[in-house]
């Protein structure tokens, strides 16, 4: 406001200009405050009206509650309580809400800079940008033209409208953070954080030492550094056991005290599956009560079914106690012997221990192959202490008896020794008395095989005929030696549990069936998983993970 001190010591020219382009600005700033008065005033309104293609199904209860906390906020005053928890399942909204929520303070004038924290920048930015998008829509500018507008400095420039930071023409602001970068100064000219939004940063795979590594970074730099009247919202799913929001939901982290803890709320309240029976895949929903009408129980049962069911029950249904093992709800499938479909391929793996006393590892054997529709069949599991040599002998033999090309071994124990014990298997079986249905081309032509047939062969085994009565007798036939292949689990493979939760998305997708004998031993080893034996999982994970590479090839030769 011009003092009229200032008016009087003007000329009559400059005095009637001055005047002329205040009461255009005055003019400019009511027409601004009708358009702003013109959008609903209650959020319930407000939400649909901006956002028509976002807000589309009912608010659940627990999105009032939420709301409820967001629309007490006011300018300059400290909320009470001044942190809010909002434990939403994936796919219910929540980073939808906090990322709307930043708009609604903004278009309110409720707060000034905006800190939205995530687990990581890229994320962090993703969300800044899903926020200038909102910004930037016609109903905002429609309504609240200055805060659609981007900051401007003196001379016209941009005073910042990036991929981690929003500057509105209003002074409102929005500044990204991810706890994965180091953590820079968070104030913005004068201004201090006065919301602060930690939007998923716990992730799934956070070890402890990530964990206290994010909790110093909240703790010690970025709750202090808000303002005063500084506000807290924290939306995430329960994922972890430990984490971060695991912490302050159970009530032992020892910061954001003074908060509102909305949930866990499941997807699904006593949510009730159940694996499709053979030859159809994946889950279907028995039972249950969904807790939004946006994630309703057939968009639950597409999810289950995208994302795993182990995947749904941790990110939708915050099911994450460590007192099970991974797969212990899954319901494995089986198939008989005799109704095998016809297999493309196959291998067979090992998961060795390089010697064979009481206090070994155990070796362990995992056959199978893969159809033409891309399912798995684990046709065969073995585990017990042996020697390298007969662990390897037996792996071989299974190779020939099953008709499969490969033979493959977990090489981070012996390394390169393992080659020359396949070797010595393969010459044992080749030379060895105890395996009569595999000859050396001289043992088969003394024999009487027609061992010229097939000038490059050098190995020949009796393949069983029919059976009794069908006309079809047994049959030498030519043998080419298994190929050796190996893999090292620190290949990019990740730790047994990362590995096992690679392979376990597969059977809850209903892509891996157990044949009838091999059922046993399989699902034991999996059941105890991650307490030892560990091999013979190990071993099914090598095969399943070679057989699955073949899903992606147009043919399998």
């Amino acid at each position: 406001m011009i003092s009229s001190s200032v008016l009087d010591s003007l000329d009559g020219t400059d005095r009637q200009a001055l005047r002329l382009k205040l009461a255009a600005e005055q003019e400019k700033r009511r027409r601004l405050q009708r358009r702003a008065a013109a959008a609903p005033e209650h959020w319930r309104d407000w939400l649909p009206a901006l956002f028509p293609q976002t807000f589309t199904h009912p608010f659940a209860e627990r999105h009032v509650i939420l709301w409820r906390w967001l629309e007490q906020i006011q300018a300059g005053v400290k909320p009470s309580p001044s942190a809010f928890l909002d434990i939403e399942p994936r796919g219910g909204g929540k980073t939808t809400a906090a990322e709307t929520a930043v708009i609604r303070l903004g278009a309110r004038g409720a707060r000034q800079f905006v800190l939205y924290v995530r687990a990581t920048q890229e994320k962090a930015n993703e969300s800044i940008a899903s926020i200038a998008a909102k910004l930037e829509s016609t109903a905002v500018e429609r309504h609240y033209p200055l805060l659609s507008q981007r900051s401007v400095g003196k001379y016209g420039q941009s005073r910042g409208w990036r991929m981690d930071v929003l500057r509105c023409a209003s002074g409102f602001n929005v500044l990204a953070l991810g706890l994965d970068v180091a953590v820079r100064g968070v104030k913005l000219d004068d201004y201090r954080p006065d919301l602060v939004i930690f939007d998923d940063i716990d992730d799934e795979h956070d070890s402890t030492a990530v964990i206290k590594k994010k909790t110093d970074i909240i703790t010690k730099s970025i709750i202090p550094a808000g303002a005063a009247h500084c506000a807290y919202l924290v939306v995430q799913n329960l994922i972890h056991a430990r984490g971060i929001v695991t912490s302050i939901v159970e009530g032992t982290a020892d910061f954001l005290h003074d908060r509102i803890v909305s949930g866990p709320h499941p997807a699904v309240e006593n949510l009730a599956y159940e694996a499709r029976p053979y030859p159809e895949r994946g889950y279907c929903i028995t039972g249950g009560t969904p807790t939004w009408a946006g994630q309703d129980l057939a968009t639950c049962e597409q999810q289950i079914n995208e994302w795993g069911i182990s995947s749904f029950l941790r990110e939708a249904q915050h099911e994450v106690e460590e007192s099970g093992g991974i797969w212990e709800h899954i319901e494995f499938r089986h198939i008989d012997h005799r109704t095998l479909p016809d297999l493309v391929d196959g291998e067979v793996w090992v998961d060795p221990a390089v010697t064979s006393t009481d206090d070994s590892d155990c070796q362990a054997i995992a056959a199978g192959g893969i159809d033409e529709a891309g399912d798995i069949f684990i046709i065969y599991g073995w585990e017990s202490i042996d020697t390298p040599l007969n662990t390897m002998k037996r792996a071989i033999l299974k190779a020939i008896e099953l008709g499969f090309r490969y033979v493959g071994v977990e090489t981070d124990q012996g390394g390169d020794a393992w080659g020359s014990v396949y070797r010595l298997a393969w010459q044992a079986i080749v030379d060895g008395e105890e395996y009569p249905h595999v000859l050396s081309r001289e043992a088969a032509a003394a024999a009487g095989v027609e061992v010229e047939q097939w000038p490059d062969i050098e190995v020949f085994v009796l393949r069983a005929g029919g059976g009794a009565g069908d006309g079809v007798a047994d049959e030498w036939q030519p043998l080419e030696r298994p190929s050796l292949r190996s893999a090292k689990a620190g290949a990019g493979h990740g730790s047994k549990v990362e590995r096992n939760q690679r392979m376990l998305t597969d059977y809850e997708r209903g892509q891996v069936v157990h044949v009838v004998g091999a059922h046993t031993a399989v699902e034991k080893a999996l059941r105890r998983f991650p307490n030892k034996p560990l091999d013979l999982a190990d071993a099914l994970y090598w095969l399943w993970y070679h057989l699955q590479r073949k899903r992606r090839r147009s043919s399998i030769q």
